[in-house]
Order: C-alpha cells, then structure tokens, then sequence
C-alpha cells in the first residue's frame, strides 16, 4: 500500500471505528486480530492484507474504495465487498476470491508513458509518483507476484494499437531484464514509453518497435541512456462500447 493509500486508510479507519463506537480490542475481534495490530493500522505503520480489509468494509458498512481513500462516498457498493455479490447478482455467480486480488501501486496521472514517440519530463529519469492503488483482479498474476513487486500506469498515444489504446492503463513488473518481442515500460534519453523491445544483432543495443504501422522503429545508439522499467504484463480499459449504428 503506498503512503497516501495508508494514511487515507489510517484516517477513515480511526473515524469509522470511533463513528460505530467499536474499542479497539472489540474491533480486532470481529476481524480475527489483536488489538495491537489495530493499533499500529491506526498509526499507518502497518496495512491489512485485502482478506482484512474485505473484512473490515463489511464491519463499517461501507466500500473498500472508501476505506482506501479512492471515493469519498461511504455508502456501501453492491460489488464493493470482495466474494460477497449484491442483491441483484446471481445466486449461482462465482465471488471474486480475496487471494486473487492484487492491489497494485498506481503511478500519478500525471506521468504518462506514450504509446508515440516518447514524453519528456524534463529529468532523465522520470520519478514514478505512486498517488493510490489500483485493483487487479488476476488470478495468475497473483500467483506469481506480490502487490509490491509491480506497478500500473497510464498510456497515451496510439503506437500500441491494437494491443494498448490511448487512456488504458499497463501493469507492469519491476524488472529491468528484457527478452526480445516483450512490451516493456521503458526510458530512452528522458523519454518515456512502452514499447516492444526487439534484438538488434548480437552486441547492439535492441529496437523499440510500435504495433502500429504508421510508427518507425526506434534505434538505440551505443550513446543513449536506455532504462527498462519492466515487463507490460496485464492491459486494463476504460473504454465504453460504441453503437453499431
């Protein structure tokens, strides 16, 4: 959980318990906890597992984007309450098991990758602000990786279609290891972008290649600062349908 994440947690925690008049150890009974846990959630040294905080939603009542600082609407959500369907799902639908939750550091809108010919932050890093997190519903990939070895970020541009579309969002693991034909999150002098990273020839740094045809392959010199984030693992989109007519 990033830093804004748990002090938004820590916060409305500490309102909701005191909001339904729970003590502490009353708390920590009813999500299977001790007291001292609590208390260090209360004073953001620690962060529950999503079990918990499923757990903990369904005791206040309310949504886990709320408990998460990501809406400021308490009321609950019929789909807010992971494995648990509202009233108007299914008695038959299959509830969304807390294991295969990964909730993953969302790096700040206003760092971009291009799915283009690169963003320029002015520094030839780009610092990857993380403002929340982001729930990845996956079983796979949770079975591999933990919340805290991968990132998501915005796309923009569209030199990835039609894999990646302007205004979705990537994750991506924190690996700067790279193997020919991946989609990677990368930086090349300053740029910022995703892009396939393709073999060059044995001893020559590799291409960056677009999906798009109309985008050129991008050549890195031997001069070039390269810098792999990692590895473009799940795409997540926010599109709506569009009519047939």
């Amino acid at each position: 959980m990033s830093e804004t994440a748990a002090s938004a947690f820590s916060t409305r925690l500490i309102s909701l318990r005191k909001a339904t008049k729970l003590s502490q150890a009353e708390l920590a009974q009813k999500v299977n906890t001790s007291r001292q846990t609590i208390v260090r959630w209360e004073g953001g040294e620690t962060s529950p597992d999503v079990e918990t905080i499923n757990a903990l939603a369904s005791v206040f009542n309310t949504s886990i984007a709320y408990l998460m600082g990501e809406t400021d609407d308490p009321a609950p959500s019929q789909l807010s309450r992971v494995g648990t369907p509202g009233p108007e799902i299914q008695s038959n639908a299959r509830p969304i098991q807390p294991e295969n939750i990964l909730m993953v550091p969302m790096v700040s809108p206003e760092i971009r990758a291009s799915a283009g010919n690169g963003n320029s932050y002015g520094v030839d890093v780009p610092e990857l602000d993380v403002v929340g997190v982001w729930p990845v519903y996956d079983p796979k990939l949770s079975a591999f990786y933990s919340s805290e070895s991968l990132s998501c970020m915005t796309v923009e541009g569209d030199s990835m279609e039609p894999q990646i579309h302007d205004g979705d969002v990537v994750v991506f693991n924190h690996d700067p290891s790279w193997v020919s034909g991946n989609i990677m999150v990368v930086c090349l002098d300053g740029r910022l972008m995703v892009k396939g990273v393709v073999a060059n020839g044995q001893g020559r740094p590799p291409i960056l290649r677009s999906l798009n045809p109309d985008y050129k392959d991008i050549k890195i010199t031997e001069e070039s600062f390269f810098l792999v984030y990692g590895r473009v693992l799940k795409i997540n989109t926010e599109r709506a349908p569009k009519p047939i007519l």
